[in-house]
Formats: C-alpha cells, structure tokens, sequence
C-alpha cells in the first residue's frame, strides 16, 4: 500500500501536480485526492478546517483580520474593502469603511426605499388627478383647451415659418431687446448698412462675407459690438461692425 502511495505521489510530484490519488482509503476512512505536500487527504483536511473554524479563537481571529483590512483601508483614505467572507445575508461583496455594511445590502435597502417611497407618491397622484376630474369646472377646462391644441400648433408652425424666413428683422429685434435691458442707446443700424460700410469684410479675422450666406453657416454675417452690451456698450453705428457668425460666438462678451 505505501508503495502505491508512494509512486503515485512521486509521478505527481514530478509532473508538479498538486494532488494525488491512491484508490484507498485514509486513516478516517475517506477515499479521496491528497496533497502532494503533506500526503493530508483533502476531505480530512476540510473537516479539521470546519472544526477549527468552529473553535471561539479562530472566529476572533477573523474578525481581527476583518477589522485590521478595515484599518488599513480607512488609513489610506478608500471608501470600501474587502474581506471576502460573507455578510448576515451571505452576500460576499464589498463593504463601508465607514459602517462595515455589505454594499449589496445597502443597495437592497436603497432600492426598498425608492420603491416603498414612489409607491406612495403614486398613489397620493393617482388620488389627486381622480379629486381633478371629479371637479366640473376643471373638465370643462380641460375640454376648452383640448379643442384649441389644434390652432395653437398651427400658430406655433406658422411662426417658425415666419422667423426662418425673416431672420434678419428677427435679429433686429433681439438686438433691440438686449440694449433695452441693459439701458443702453439703441440706433436703428441693419445689416446692409454694416455690410457696405465696411466693405462685406469680417472685421475680426477679415473673411470676405456675402449677404446670400444663411444661418447656420458659420461664415453668416452679423453685427457685433465693439464694446458688449453688458458691459456699457450701446447699439449704434460707431459700436457696431461686421463679423462672421463664427467670430461674434467666439468672441462673446469680451472686447
């Protein structure tokens, strides 16, 4: 018998395997696989492992290593470690530096909140749209407007149609508007006007423009001031100049 176990071992060893097997039993009786280097069998080697397991040292001794990766982590500033044992639920995640909690269960418990807390808001809309409609008055509303939808996305259709088509009178007015609100002089100046005077040319990288342009190409001429609206500037002919639409976004409010 000690020269089966002993070849087998041998042939193991010198094929670097881990394990070996004889075909008889231990000294408890298992049949089973045994390590190369110690000739323990792993069954014998599992249950002394679940004994000393059991063993009131061998828990504290865990749960110093458990507190000494803890350590180590707080130490160097991480928010979570690892122990690779398993928590009350037998979850084996991550856990807290913090609370030493598994993050499987607090995302457990995160998502038991989010449910318990949109089921209430659900239920507390659900109640409030049906104490709505109960009201004859808000139905009525409700009605008006549902035959009106119609004409206002019409109105809305026709107006976008209006300003694409009239982007420039569009402009003159949001420029009007913008020297209006920081109280400053405002000349009726147009685009033409901008254009002759300084020869289609774009004043700040100097690029031959052309009224054809259209937005949103970049090269679209536009006005520009020289000294920004919000910060004192005015809307008149001698703060005003020609620039390309690529130039007047990059140069925003700066002078």
């Amino acid at each position: 018998m000690k020269d089966i176990g002993g070849k087998a071992r041998k042939a193991a060893k010198a094929a670097g395997l881990k394990h070996y097997f004889t075909g008889e039993p231990c000294k408890r009786g298992h049949i089973a696989s045994r390590l190369v280097s110690t000739r323990v069998c792993e069954e014998c080697g599992r249950q002394s492992s679940r004994e000393w397991s059991k063993k009131p040292h061998a828990q504290e001794t865990r749960r110093e290593a458990q507190r000494d990766r803890r350590r180590i982590a707080r130490a160097a500033g991480r928010k979570y470690y690892f122990t690779g044992k398993p928590c009350k639920r037998g979850h084996v995640d991550k856990r807290l530096v913090s609370s030493h909690a598994c993050m499987t269960c607090q995302r457990d418990k995160m998502r038991e909140a989010f449910r318990r807390l949109t089921g209430e808001k659900r239920e507390a809309r659900r109640e409030y749209e049906r104490s709505r409609w109960q009201d004859p008055k808000f139905r009525d509303r409700q009605r008006e407007y549902a035959r009106g939808a119609d004409e206002r996305v019409k109105k809305s259709l026709r107006n976008r149609e209006w300003k694409k088509a009239n982007r420039v009178s569009c402009t003159d007015r949001q420029n009007k508007r913008n020297a209006a609100l920081y109280a400053a002089f405002v000349e009726d100046v147009s685009l033409e006007f901008l254009f002759e005077r300084d020869r289609g040319q774009c004043q700040l990288c100097g690029y031959e423009l052309s009224m054809t342009t259209k937005w949103p190409d970049p090269k679209t001429p536009t006005r520009d001031h020289v000294v920004p609206l919000s910060k004192g500037g005015t809307h008149e002919r001698g703060n005003l100049q020609l620039a390309c639409a690529d130039c007047n976004i990059a140069k925003g409010n700066r002078t």
